[in-house]
């Protein structure tokens, strides 16, 4: 469920949409916890990755395993002062306390493995997901630096029209305001289409949002995220920024000069953006049409 979903943005959120009056509102989340927005659901996994996007709210389609949107999912890499390096995907760490909703905008877990644990908040706000990661040192030696990664696949046409729209390294929106330099996928506007984006950066808090990262990446999946895994050792190799779908990218932001020691703390925030769509409004307005086209007929 990490990496890839399936689901239609044009057949299914239409048809759903039609019947949302019978259907029932069952969770979209087959693990993790659902958090939710005006206009998107955001399915948060045990490990803490925002790896699911639905469009609508409550989700109305009756497949729970149907992602529609997109995922997204994190890399770390710390480096202790002796040099001891450690460098994964959040889904390799194991869960200490699992994903549960404090409301139904908010959810928290906390996962760990060797050295550290990590303290996950995700929170709607504004219908954007702020993802808060707070690594703790919990060994005995000395954190020196942290890197974390962003992975971001999003599909503006919906997961089973992966090759529709572009996915470019361009100044995206924020929670905060100002437009910061991040990932942002869009399609020509025609039909249901919804375009989304990720920024993000070192530090937590209300105030503390996206600053521009360290190194970038897209290129296709599978290729970005062999170079995600390979951060321990080599920079996101950047280049590329603009790429037609299927494509997907990487972020990633990198504090040095630490001196972390057992108990002492280091995060970073991640903004993901989904651009909300008049779903509704494009519906009522293809119905309204239909009954002219009847009328005049």
């Amino acid at each position: 469920m990490y990496r890839a979903g399936v689901g239609s943005l044009g057949g299914v959120v239409f048809i759903a949409c039609l019947s949302a009056g019978l259907a029932s509102a069952d969770s979209v989340c087959t693990t993790g916890a659902e958090i939710t927005g005006s206009a998107t659901t955001f399915c948060v996994s045990n490990f803490g990755s925002s790896n699911a996007w639905y469009s609508s709210n409550p989700p109305r389609t009756p497949l729970p395993s149907f992602n529609l949107l997109g995922d997204s999912e994190q890399f770390l890499n710390f480096t202790l002062a002796s040099g001891a390096e450690v460098s994964q995907f959040l889904s390799a760490f194991n869960v200490i306390t699992p994903v549960a909703n404090v409301s139904s905008s908010e959810a928290t877990s906390i996962i760990g493995g060797s050295n550290i644990t990590i303290g996950i908040d995700s929170k709607v706000i504004n219908d954007n997901i702020k993802q808060t990661f707070t690594v703790t040192n919990t060994g005995s030696g000395i954190i020196s630096s942290m890197e974390l990664v962003e992975y971001f696949h999003y599909f503006p046409f919906g997961s089973t029209n992966p090759t529709l729209g572009m996915l470019s390294y361009i100044p995206v929106p924020t929670l905060e305001g100002p437009y910061v330099l991040g990932l942002w996928a869009s399609g020509p506007g025609n039909g249901l289409v919804r375009d989304g984006g990720v920024c993000g950066g070192p530090g937590a808090g209300p105030a503390i949002g996206c600053s521009p990262p360290d190194h970038y990446m897209i290129g296709s999946p599978s290729a970005v995220l062999a170079a995600v895994a390979n951060t321990g050792t080599t920079d996101l190799p950047g280049g590329q920024i603009v790429a037609n779908m299927d494509s997907a990218g990487a972020l990633s932001w990198r504090v040095t000069g630490l001196s972390l020691t057992t108990g002492q703390q280091q995060a970073f925030t991640i903004e993901l953006v989904p651009e909300p769509a008049t779903f509704a409004f494009m519906l009522i307005g293809g119905a309204v049409l239909a009954f002219r086209r009847r009328k005049s007929s």
